[in-house]
Formats: C-alpha cells, sequence, structure tokens
C-alpha cells in the first residue's frame, strides 16, 4: 500500500493531472470515473498503464485478474492528494493516449477548434463528434489541452472513437482534398444552418461562444469557404460553443451518410 506523497506513481499522477506539457510529453493522461475505467478495461486493457485505489469494485476486481495491469492499492490521504474530484469513486487509472494518423488527404468531415479555452466544452464538443461520427478532431495550438482533466470528464468515456489531434490549422489544409469545404460558425454568417447542404469532404471550424474563429484565420485559408449562422431568438446573442457543435453535427449526421 501506498502511504507516501513522495512515491513515484503519486508524483506521477499528480504532474499527469496538473501539467499539459507532462502529459504531452508520457503520452498519457488521468481516468477517474469507475463505469469508464470498467469500459477502458474491457476493450483496450493495453492501454491501462496502471490503477491507484482505495476501493475496487467486485466487477473490476474480475475484469483485473484477467489482465497484466499492475493494481496499487493507497491510503485515503494519499489518493485525496492525488485525485482532482471532488467527490471520488476510489479509483485513478493511468491511461496511454491513443495513437491516431488519420489520412486526411482521403476526405470526411473533420472539426478544427480554434482557441477553445475552456476543457470542459472542448471534452464535450469531442463527445458530440463521436456521437455523430466524425473523422476527427483537430485543435488549435493555442486551445486548452484535450486531456487536461476536466477535457476527460467531458468526454464521457468517447475519446477513443475518434483521432484527437493538435495542429495549426495551415498544416492541416495542406492535406485536406482540393474540393474540402470550410464550414465556419459565425453569427454574422451569410449562410444559415437551415439553408445550408453539405459536402462530401468539410472541415468545420468553431472558436469561442460558437464564433467560427478569427476573420483573419477564416480569409486565408485555401479552401472554399462558408459562414455559417445558426438560426435562434434575437434576445440571444450567442450559444454555448459545445451546444452549437452538437446542433450542427446533427444536422449533418441526419442528412449524410454518416449514420
Amino acid at each position: 500500500m501506498i502511504t507516501s506523497r513522495q512515491n513515484p506513481k503519486i508524483k506521477h499522477i499528480i504532474k499527469l493531472q496538473s501539467q499539459a506539457k507532462y502529459r504531452h510529453e508520457h503520452q498519457q493522461y488521468i481516468l477517474e470515473n469507475t463505469k469508464y475505467i470498467e469500459e477502458m478495461i474491457a476493450q483496450h486493457p493495453d492501454r491501462v498503464d496502471f490503477i491507484l485505489f482505495t476501493t475496487l469494485p467486485p466487477s473490476i476486481e474480475t475484469q483485473l485478474s484477467k489482465t497484466k495491469i499492475e493494481v496499487i492499492e493507497t491510503s485515503d490521504a494519499i489518493f485525496k492528494e492525488a485525485s482532482k474530484v471532488a467527490t471520488s469513486q476510489g479509483m485513478i487509472a493511468v491511461i496511454k493516449r491513443p495513437m491516431h494518423h488519420p489520412q486526411f488527404e482521403l476526405g470526411g468531415h473533420y472539426i478544427y477548434l480554434h482557441n477553445i479555452s475552456n476543457p470542459g466544452n472542448l471534452g464535450a464538443i469531442i463527445r458530440n463528434a463521436a456521437a455523430f461520427n466524425l473523422n476527427g478532431v483537430i485543435c488549435s495550438p493555442d486551445s486548452v489541452d484535450p486531456y487536461h482533466p476536466d477535457a476527460v470528464r467531458g468526454m464521457a468515456g468517447n475519446g477513443y472513437q475518434l483521432p484527437i489531434l493538435t495542429l495549426p490549422i495551415s498544416d492541416l489544409i495542406k492535406t485536406l482534398p482540393n474540393d474540402t469545404i470550410c464550414y465556419a460558425l459565425d453569427i454574422n454568417g451569410e449562410t444559415t444552418l437551415t439553408e445550408l447542404s453539405f459536402t462530401p469532404n468539410s472541415l468545420f471550424i468553431f472558436g469561442a461562444e460558437g464564433q467560427g474563429g478569427s476573420q483573419d484565420l477564416i480569409k486565408n485559408l485555401s479552401l472554399q469557404k462558408k459562414g455559417v449562422k445558426i438560426d435562434m431568438s434575437s434576445e440571444v446573442e450567442s450559444l454555448n460553443v459545445a451546444v452549437s457543435t452538437g446542433i450542427l453535427l446533427y444536422k449533418l449526421y441526419a442528412e449524410t451518410s454518416l449514420k
């Protein structure tokens, strides 16, 4: 049993919880929800590095007995040092980040997230993208780390279904098919969502509070582009970016072959 904060495993977890650079260097992140840990053990046991616990449910204990995953018990006091959840379920899993190498040149539907600073919103957007079968989510370098603990919670166990990358948009567009159309969500966009028809190859750009990103970002793209706005009450200035992506991606899902 671990009883010291100086234990290397505890230090490792604390750094993964708090430092984006450290998460990137080690290509790992933290999962604290017992349900999602159980799903990860069942579906991708090779991606679970080790598990720290104070409470081990019998169902998970049975699953773990069939794997080679390292399981480490710790005291309540030390576990609280490592956990970032207000009301913990007594388990922390260290997960290896998936190594996705999508072939953008083959086309498809992708989201580009420009300057998203709220990790909860970013995680919810990734959950939306997984729900509606997007080909991938790409974050701008100035967006929050998609494996921030709050972003992982926002994904609700949906981080493995699709590629999640961080790239400058200038690098991304070099690899997209020439017929890709960029749809930038913008409250001043010239096309309403109800009028919009989707093309087979699409890049959807979302910025903070449902904006499509800065005008400089949009105008310098060497792709066909459309500014898209969501019809809504004039009493409301804008929608939360995660809500906006859900609305747009549902329409894409309903009207294309993504089902």
